[in-house]
């Protein structure tokens, strides 16, 4: 056998936008995953005051599954008329092994 042996690509997940959508201007988060294979598993959006307030505003929990190169929308419709400036969002990827951490915040 003849062959080059690359390493493995690392998994990444990453908040890729947030906006204020809909008539009502309720958040909604773009997860998307950078991954070179599809990605299976629980993730955990947080949104917060921004520092100095630690407030928690919103949470959403669920099992995805994203294809690779592909995002997922995840609306919070009791967050209406988002001031994206007043906010912080965390995405928590503890089930599934997520390399790029850079991306796991809004804003950066």
């Amino acid at each position: 056998w003849n062959g080059i042996i690359e390493p493995d690509r690392p998994n990444n997940l990453g908040i890729s936008k947030a906006v204020a959508a809909g008539a009502d201007g309720h958040l909604v988060v773009t997860v998307q995953n950078d991954s070179p294979i599809p990605v299976r598993g629980l993730i955990t959006l947080t949104v917060r005051e921004p520092l100095p307030g630690t407030t928690l505003l919103g949470r959403d929990s669920r099992e995805v599954s994203i294809e690779t190169g592909n995002s997922l929308d995840i609306a919070f419709p009791d967050l209406k008329q988002v001031d994206l400036t007043r906010i912080a969002v965390k995405l928590g990827t503890d089930a599934i092994h997520d390399d790029g951490l850079a991306d796991d915040s809004y804003p950066r």
